[in-house]
């Protein structure tokens, strides 16, 4: 219990000023590939420095590992770059806020459909709440100007 708070806190902190570097960044009108390429490179150098010193054996196919590469950039790299490119045009308060909110609606969804099921239904739900968010984005960004 200790051991997980600690690491929600530190989470949050890492997390508070990810973010707020990130803003910076993206109010200097750098382009989000080029943040979120180098977030992504650093996590896998830090991620080779720890395979490397680990003392578990690693024996992974050449085939597994690409499946795990092309996860992660579809899990990890393209996640980030629109997190970069939503802070380019919102304030990070705001993106906090749809960042938290993403799970609580995910689970919502799992526990008023068939969990991991597909359906229309599912389907439906998911396009409405991806335009209500892009809806939202558009009205905030045309306020501001």
């Amino acid at each position: 219990m200790k051991y997980g708070t600690l690491v929600t806190i530190v989470g949050g902190i890492v997390g508070a000023f990810i973010m707020k570097t990130s803003k910076k960044l993206a109010d200097k009108s750098l382009p989000a590939s080029l943040v979120v390429s180098l977030r992504f490179y650093g996590l896998l150098i830090l991620s080779f420095l720890m395979i490397l010193f680990s003392k578990i054996s690693f024996n992974i196919q050449l085939n597994v590992l690409a499946e795990l590469l092309a996860l992660a950039l579809l899990s990890m790299a393209f996640p980030l770059f629109l997190l970069q490119k939503a802070l380019k045009y919102l304030n990070a308060l705001y993106v906090s806020i749809i960042i938290t909110v993403i799970p609580v609606l995910t689970y919502l969804i799992q526990l008023t459909t068939s969990y991991y099921d597909f359906s229309i239904f599912k389907l439906i739900l998911t396009i409405i709440f991806s335009l209500t968010l892009l809806s939202l984005t558009y009205l905030k960004k045309n306020s501001k100007t």
